[in-house]
């Protein structure tokens, strides 16, 4: 899954940023605050040459928004010929994989890796890292995990 780091963190350095908003922008991906169940943050959808990520516009967290871009914009870059909501109501295939990648994407692309040595280093737990990020648990730590095996962070 090292691509997924790769992807992010060069997508961030080739523009400057590391707002998926911007991102979104920069790549003319098209975002659209709308309406949507409440279970429902968000989702990716590519239509006639056209990348849009709909959030509900029912988020008013920045951190949450932020988050949720992020993860839709991973579905974006990495899925972008696939329609997760078609493939998890209307076929046998298990998206989870999706899920998971695109997690990790807005993982790396939100998670500075010098914050993440900070936060080690000032012992703060992964539950703490993830709740002043925004990111699940679950990403924080797989991120943490890679920093720690190839030696970044201890």
């Amino acid at each position: 899954m090292d691509y997924i780091r790769r992807c992010a963190q060069g997508l961030a350095r080739q523009f400057g940023t590391n707002d998926p908003f911007a991102l979104s922008a920069a790549l003319d991906i098209v975002i659209l605050e709308v309406e949507l169940p409440a279970n429902i943050r968000g989702f990716f959808t590519h239509c006639l040459d056209t990348s849009i990520i709909y959030l509900n516009q029912s988020l008013r967290d920045p951190v949450q928004r932020r988050v949720v871009c992020a993860h839709e914009l991973g579905h974006a870059l990495l899925h972008k010929g696939c329609n997760s909501l078609f493939l998890e109501h209307r076929t046998s295939l298990v998206t989870g994989r999706y899920e998971w990648e695109a997690e990790l994407f807005s993982g790396w692309l939100l998670l500075e890796e010098g914050a993440l040595r900070e936060c080690a280093q000032d012992g703060w737990t992964l539950e703490q890292t993830a709740s002043a990020t925004g990111l699940p648990t679950r990403v924080v730590e797989a991120c943490t995990q890679s920093l720690r095996e190839e030696g970044s962070l201890k």
